[in-house]
């Protein structure tokens, strides 16, 4: 489990806690029974900075605003009001609901800047000039981090959106050397199977043997064209790239975002299983756009030596209605995906979650 936890934070995460140092320096000179109090503070406070990183839903609610609490507890008591800037930064960069975030903004800068004016008040001479300049990264952390974050998944969906290209590109080029093959080859092989069995009519030389090879050649011909009409339904089937990008656009139109996982490990998978895909990506997208009110829409793909999985997971309101199957349509989902001998689930988990795995064929 701590090996789990420690994959998802990154050395960056951990550089931070440099900016720390200040405020250890300042509880290390307090009397020593104070600073068992102080030493405490600050092992909930380094809690509530990994939970951030690590939860997700109301549980980084929690945790965002106790750290809140206590970076209030210290610019009362030390008055070191600087811990606001890592709380500021987190509320900025956080995927909130908007009601929460408008509550957390609200307290952030009742709390933030009226505690910092207060403790900038007591300073004195050159002193004055530091402090307004930290109370700056007060201030600004919160909507710094807003628009970075914003910019951040903005461009990690543009370079999704175009590598979705590049294949749709790549796609339209096998549609063209399709058509290509259908029309040339195709009516070639169409004429040489008619002229074999017209042949085979007008020989009159050892008939049975130049019957038996001009069978053989209409048989391959017939063969070949089928061969050629195969090529071509498989590659008019839809890929799961070319379902990403339309749906990403549809999104937009309606401001949700969307975030894919292993996208590229799902472009490998048997042409059947992206069709399905696919299939339920599309009805996903429909729905999220239909009842979630969500800002982002997350789509996971993954697998193991048995099985492939999609998971697609909303920051909405989740599903209201039970049987939400019948209010919300999903029970087209999970028609296709038991006709393919696949298991799939519907959770509110902090929005809607809809799992599913679908066997690996041997």
């Amino acid at each position: 489990m701590f090996r789990t936890i420690l994959k998802k934070l990154t050395p960056i995460n951990f550089y931070w806690l440099i900016f720390l140092m200040p405020i250890l320096s300042v509880g290390s000179q307090l009397p020593p029974g104070v600073q068992v109090i102080f030493w405490l503070f600050i092992i909930v406070w380094l809690a509530t900075y990994f939970i951030i990183y690590l939860s997700r839903g109301w549980l980084t609610l929690s945790a965002i605003w106790l750290q809140l609490g206590l970076d209030a507890i210290f610019s009362i008591w030390l008055g070191y009001p600087y811990l606001f800037i890592f709380t500021g930064f987190f509320i900025g960069s956080e995927r909130l609901e908007k009601k929460s975030r408008l509550s957390l903004v609200g307290g952030y800068y009742l709390l933030a800047v009226g505690l910092y004016i207060g403790a900038m008040l007591t300073l004195k001479g050159g002193d004055l000039y530091e402090a307004l300049i930290n109370g700056l990264f007060i201030i600004l952390s919160l909507p710094v981090a807003y628009y970075s974050s914003e910019r951040w998944r903005r461009h990690i969906q543009i370079v999704q959106d175009n590598e979705r290209l590049t294949y749709i590109v790549k796609k339209a080029e096998r549609e063209r050397i399709a058509q290509e093959l259908h029309d040339n080859l195709g009516q070639s092989f169409s004429v040489l199977a008619l002229k074999a069995e017209l042949a085979k009519k007008l020989l009159v030389k050892d008939p049975t043997l130049a019957s038996q090879q001009l069978d053989d050649i209409a048989k391959t011909a017939r063969a070949d064209l089928d061969l050629v009409r195969e090529i071509v339904a498989g590659l008019r089937k839809d890929l799961l790239v070319q379902t990403l990008a339309q749906e990403s656009i549809n999104l937009k139109l309606v401001r949700i975002g969307l975030k894919t996982e292993g996208e590229k490990i799902a472009l490998n998978w048997p042409e059947d299983i992206q069709e399905l895909s696919a299939q339920v990506i599309k009805e996903v997208t429909t729905n999220c756009i239909r009842h979630s009110g969500a800002r982002y829409l997350t789509i996971i793909f993954s697998q193991d030596d048995a099985n492939y999985y999609l998971k697609a997971s909303d920051d909405g309101q989740g599903f209201k209605a039970k049987p939400f199957k019948e209010t919300y349509g999903l029970s087209g989902i999970q028609k296709r995906v038991a006709s393919f001998g696949g298991e799939v689930s519907f959770q509110n988990q902090s929005g809607a979650v809809i799992e599913l795995s679908l066997p690996k064929k041997g």
